[in-house]
């Protein structure tokens, strides 16, 4: 009799355990889930409207203060479509001005954006959002594209 009820009592914590793992996992992932969720609730990024001619301009009169102005801010960027990479990589924006030699080169970091800008022509006007990753007064700037508009 003795030895049955030890293995009742064994079962019966065996079981307590597994329940209270089980709801551990549970809490776990609900978490988890709340988390994502929250996340795909979360506001896009807030851009900053510019024109390529601001950037151009900002970048000829003073090379330092268009970095700090723009380096790794989200911008939304208006600009005359100038050049077009046959790899799918990068295009570049202007504006508009042919005798230029500031670029403004777009990084492409999704099939979406690249199949827009597959369907674009040279002389377009598009308007990009994305983020700076990088300026200087020899390459121009660089953005990493987000979508477009």
């Amino acid at each position: 009799m003795r030895v049955f009820a030890f293995n009742i009592t064994l079962i019966v914590k065996r079981r307590k355990k597994k329940d209270n793992k089980q709801s551990s996992q549970e809490k776990t992932q609900s978490n988890q889930t709340s988390q994502k969720e929250v996340e795909a609730v979360e506001p896009q990024a807030d851009y900053r409207n510019a024109s390529a001619g601001e950037l151009i301009d900002a970048l000829d009169n003073n090379a330092l203060n268009a970095k700090q102005t723009y380096e790794k801010a989200n911008i939304r960027l208006s600009g005359t479509l100038s050049n077009i990479d046959a790899s799918g990589k990068y295009f570049n924006l202007s504006d508009g001005d042919s005798f230029s030699f500031t670029s403004i080169q777009c990084f492409i970091k999704n099939d979406e954006t690249r199949d827009r800008i597959a369907s674009a022509a040279k002389g377009d006007t598009l308007t990009v959002c994305g983020k700076v990753t990088m300026v200087g007064e020899i390459l121009g700037y660089s953005i990493d594209v987000d979508y477009i508009e």
